[in-house]
């Protein structure tokens, strides 16, 4: 799914994402939930989306228990999904830099395994 299709699927909840189109199905399931439960959480929206560690961050303003449920899945779903591709994923490192990656891409960027990732 690309940005284009979350915005236009989910216009209630869609937030500018600062992250790799790997992650873009997490993020759509958790748009689904969000828009299907809008009624219940009336001042809530995204505040940001982004990568950060390696992994998917979604952060949010007046939530509750169960978007914070589906927000906390998908961002550990997102340490095991590439951020580029979307296919399996595992995290790596250059320099400073980590990302969760699969083994194709992280080799195309210059990425080596992060031990134990």
């Amino acid at each position: 799914m690309t940005n284009d299709e979350l915005k236009a699927n989910y216009p209630n909840v869609y937030k500018d994402l600062e992250c790799g189109p790997g992650w873009n199905a997490l993020i759509g399931e958790v748009f689904a939930i969000a828009e299907s439960h809008l009624s219940k959480m009336p001042g809530f929206k995204f505040a940001q989306i982004k990568e950060k560690f390696g992994g998917l961050r979604m952060y949010f303003d007046e939530g509750d228990d169960y978007i914070a449920g589906a927000v906390r899945l998908a961002e550990s779903v997102s340490f095991r999904t590439c951020e580029v591709t979307g296919k399996p994923g595992r995290l790596f490192k250059r320099g400073g830099w980590v990302r969760t990656l699969c083994d194709e891409q992280a080799e195309l960027d210059g990425f080596t395994p992060v031990k134990g990732g």
